[in-house]
Order: C-alpha cells, then structure tokens, then sequence
C-alpha cells in the first residue's frame, strides 16, 4: 500500500512537470492536482496516524526512490 500510494504522489508531480516543460496542458494535471495529490497525503497522513508507517520510514522510503528515478 505504500508503495503505490507513493508511486500516485509521483505520478502527479511528472504530469505537473511535462505540462510545465511543454507549456501545454498534459492529462491528467487537473485530476492530479484536486483528486490524486490530496488522497495521497490523506493516505500517509493517516498510515502514520495509526502507525503502520512512521514519518521517518515516509521519508527514507521517499529519499530513495526519489535516487533510483534518476540512476
């Protein structure tokens, strides 16, 4: 589950990107922006609430798939 729900969060952010580089509207930049980023962060928000994740592991998960993006 967190896994995928930290592949959503990253989703968003390469349709937010390509429509930035291209200077045109992308898919999926509007439902990204107002659906797919706000249940995201309502995910993490509450797998660290109940403690299936703690914020540290969000972090170390995130430092690291954010480095094999660009390897």
């Amino acid at each position: 589950m967190f896994g995928f729900n930290f592949l959503l969060l990253i989703h968003v952010f390469t349709h937010l990107t390509q429509s930035i580089y291209l200077k045109c509207y992308t898919p999926e930049v509007v439902t990204g922006l107002l659906i797919t980023l706000p249940y995201s962060i309502y995910l993490f928000y509450r797998m660290i609430i109940e403690e299936l994740v703690s914020l540290k592991g969000v972090f170390f998960y995130m430092r690291h798939q954010v480095c094999y993006l660009f390897l």
